[in-house]
Order: C-alpha cells, then structure tokens, then sequence
C-alpha cells in the first residue's frame, strides 16, 4: 500500500497492519485499543484470511512452482549442452595443423 513519508511527502510502499486488512476483508475488528494484544486472535484472523483467499494463492502458487521448475529444467538442459558439446574446429586450422605435423588429410588427399 502506498502511504505519504511524514518527513520527505514521498509516496512510498509500507506494510499493511494485520488490524486493517482484518477490517477490510472480515468485517471484524481485532487488536482493539484498551484491550491486551493477542497473539491467539493475529494467528486465527491470519488463518481466516488465508481461508478466504486459498483457491485462488493454491493455484498461483503451483503455477508459479511448475514455471520455476521449467526454467530450472531449461538452465540444466544449456549447460549440459555447454559442457557435452566439443569446441568449434575451424577445416581451415585443421588443414593447416595437419600439414605442419605432416599428417595427410581428406583435403590435402583431393590436391595431390
């Protein structure tokens, strides 16, 4: 959520409190003023808003595994290729290297 910094009048993005997404999606009111903070009362409004919203994080959440796996599996899959797959060699430096150390090759056979 956006708030205004008190000291700059820059927007900024600041975490929510628990108390005011409670409010808003619940309809309840915890953490009242007055009373003594409960840890019991954060941890079941926590659970009920997961409740509210779980369909729709449980889809995202696989969707989101199964795109992580694929680009993992992808990455893999390159340096695999990378490391199995030999350097380029040039006809050109073979030619020359196997004349420096007088080996005949396929091209130097077609000129003679």
């Amino acid at each position: 959520k956006l708030r205004v910094h008190k000291d700059t009048g820059a927007e900024i993005f600041c975490p929510r409190k628990l108390k005011e997404i409670v409010a808003e999606n619940l309809g309840c009111s915890i953490q009242k003023e007055g009373m003594q903070h409960s840890p019991i009362e954060d941890s079941l409004s926590a659970l009920l808003l997961y409740k509210k919203v779980r369909t729709n994080w449980e889809k995202i959440m696989e969707y989101k595994i199964h795109k992580t796996k694929m680009i993992l599996e992808k990455q893999h899959q390159e340096e695999e290729k990378i490391n199995t797959t030999p350097p380029p060699t040039s006809p050109l430096v073979v030619v020359v290297v196997s004349q420096i150390i007088n080996i005949p090759t396929y091209k130097s056979i077609l000129v003679q």
